[in-house]
């Protein structure tokens, strides 16, 4: 049995603008008759909606409450809706602010990196200047050859921990554009 949108509302506890925006969202199937009026199959109805227990299309004082705490439903899953979509855009920002972060703190480390390879240079620059200055004291080069070497040891250990953290800022951006790259929809599953 087909009915008419006005006769399902007078029938089942339903407002008209619930029902309307049910069958606009896909909730609520329907057809078109060959008049292009639309109608809607009773067990779908019965699927969403309960039957009215007085006569159909009395009104009571019961009926237009709850009609209107149902259309004061839809008015608070709207505003949750957009509560949502402004929660998304806000995490979207603090997003994007941390991929600007990280990729400072990438940059910053380079130049740490670069510096540190400077000084290393001009550290060995100056051994071997003295290195050909002193080419007879035996014991004093073994111990600048001794500071030497933990020097560059620490260099390398250094540019090593920076390279790592770098590494792992980069997989961070990475994850937080993947993150960033899902749509609302997907955030709000977890898919």
């Amino acid at each position: 049995m087909w009915l008419s949108p006005t006769k399902a509302v007078k029938m089942y506890n339903v407002s008209k603008p619930t029902l309307y925006a049910d069958m606009k969202d896909g909730s609520l199937s329907y057809k078109m008759n060959d008049r292009k009026k639309r109608k809607i199959n009773v067990a779908e109805l019965d699927r969403l909606y309960d039957k009215r227990d007085s006569e159909e299309g009395a009104s009571s004082s019961k009926t237009v409450k709850e009609n209107s705490s149902l259309t004061e439903t839809n008015v608070s899953k709207r505003k949750l809706e957009q509560k949502l979509e402004q929660a998304h855009a806000k995490i979207a920002e603090s997003q994007e602010r941390e991929i600007t972060a990280l990729k400072n703190q990438i940059e910053n480390q380079k130049e740490q990196i670069e510096l540190l390879n400077k000084n290393l240079n001009k550290a060995l620059d100056v051994t071997a200047l003295l290195e050909d200055k002193r080419e007879g004291q035996g014991a004093k080069e073994v111990e600048r050859d001794t500071k030497l070497e933990i020097l560059e040891n620490q260099i390398s250990r250094l540019t090593a921990k920076s390279e790592r953290q770098a590494a792992i800022d980069k997989k961070r951006i990475q994850e937080l554009e993947k993150e960033n790259a899902k749509s609302w929809f997907q955030k709000l599953i977890g898919g």
